[in-house]
């Protein structure tokens, strides 16, 4: 019984003295993790929102003239089927004539057996020599009528008395049979078909031995050389050439073949505008000739060729060029300022194509305008700029700074955050 005592005595003095060591342990245990687990004050600075970085173009000088540029297809200036005049036989044709032959003017192609045509025409002379006898015959017997008339007659005598009507009748007949003669002349000439102006053979029609009766298309002839292009311009284009009735053909054009080399180029002339609007496109359509004699024989610019064409303008005062790129709402330009404030400036527009915009508009050089507008603009806005660039962190911590004096920074960090 004393020994339980004593037993419970000892552990119960066991536990007094462990008991407060285990707490002193655990409490410094506790201690040691916060101490190491302690972080600095940290200023979550929210990331302003950024303005939008935006490229700009400069616009630095005036333009004084622009291109434009249209397209079309080549066709001969001049286009024939060539006819028989005269019925017969054909006899002859030009040395190995075949579809693309080349001619100038006047030269042979067909002949016609001429042979009636050589009699009709002997038998119009006799008959012009016949006139002529009976003319010369009439004369000197109205002559000799007078003579009688003033020898023997009395009173004022009658036409008939001096053969007056003989004699008309006898010029009369002359010159019927003077027509006869050139008609028998020009029915001959017809027997020979002869190229109409230079040009080239389409399609051969006739053959020899063939007979043919006056009518008979014989050839399809059509200028290779001398040509002909209509070019489509909208009606702004065309305002921009200025054409008047007295300057319309004063417009030069520079074709181009785009299947060929860059180097070649042929030089138009404006003649003309057709005096329609075209429907399908409601375009206005220019008639320009091309000649394309000076180049090689061995690379001619040819009918049907497809052509790219460049025109140009008319001078326009206060006319500038910016990148397609930067229209606004189909009138309008975005200008920057100075302080990178942007600002909608209305322009009236001269051309525009895929590339390029020109217009007109009272600006002040240099401007600066943005050459991609945002997808969301409000006047006024403000934005960032290849001048100027983005907003370095540095700049950022300094602003907190400014905005945050109580931090100690011999303490504390101060951290960026989404930057």
């Amino acid at each position: 019984m004393s020994f339980d005592l004593s037993h419970k005595k000892t552990t119960i003095l066991l536990l007094k003295l462990i008991f407060p060591i285990l707490v002193l342990t655990v409490s410094i245990f506790i201690t040691f993790v916060l101490i190491k687990d302690e972080k600095p004050v940290i200023a979550e600075v929210s990331k302003q929102p950024e303005l939008p970085k935006l490229s700009t173009y400069n616009i630095v000088e005036k333009q004084k003239q622009f291109t434009i540029k249209t397209q079309g297809v080549v066709h001969p200036k001049f286009e024939t089927t060539l006819t028989a005049q005269v019925s017969g036989v054909i006899t002859k044709t030009a040395n190995d004539l075949k579809v693309g032959d080349r001619f100038e003017k006047g030269d042979f192609l067909f002949q016609i057996d001429a042979r009636d045509y050589e009699l009709s025409l002997a038998t119009a002379k006799a008959n012009v020599a016949s006139a002529k006898q009976k003319l010369i015959k009439e004369q000197a017997e109205s002559k000799l009528a007078k003579l009688e008339w003033k020898k023997y007659g009395k009173g004022s005598p009658s036409p008939l008395t001096l053969r007056i009507p003989q004699l008309n009748e006898a010029k009369a007949n002359l010159e019927a049979a003077k027509s006869e003669q050139k008609k028998a002349l020009l029915a001959l000439s017809r027997t020979t078909i002869v190229a109409p102006y230079a040009g080239t053979i389409r399609e051969k029609m006739s053959a020899v031995g063939q007979y043919v009766s006056s009518g008979t298309n014989v050839a399809k002839f059509f200028s290779d050389r001398l040509l002909e292009v209509r070019l489509p311009v909208t009606r702004r284009q065309l305002d921009s050439l200025s054409f008047t009735e007295k300057n319309i053909q004063s417009k030069t054009i520079l074709i181009r073949d785009p299947q060929r080399k860059n180097t070649l180029h042929w030089v138009g002339q404006v003649i003309g505008m057709e005096k329609e609007i075209q429907k399908q496109t409601n375009q206005y359509m220019l008639i320009a000739n091309v000649s394309s004699e000076e180049k090689s024989a061995l690379d001619p610019l040819l009918s049907g060729t497809f052509v790219f064409a460049e025109i140009k303008s008319e001078a326009i005062s206060n006319m500038y060029r910016i990148p397609a790129s930067a229209l606004y709402m189909r009138d309008s330009i975005l200008v920057v300022d100075h302080n990178d404030f942007v600002r909608q400036f209305k322009i009236d527009i001269h051309h525009k194509d895929m590339a390029q915009i020109y217009f007109s508009a009272d600006i002040k050089l240099p401007t600066k305008i943005l050459t991609q507008p945002p997808e969301i603009f409000v006047e006024g806005m403000k934005i960032r700029t290849n001048s100027n660039g983005a907003v370095s962190k540095l700049d950022s911590i300094k602003n907190l700074a400014d905005i945050n004096p109580d931090l100690d920074n011999s303490n504390n960090q101060v951290v960026v955050i989404n930057e």
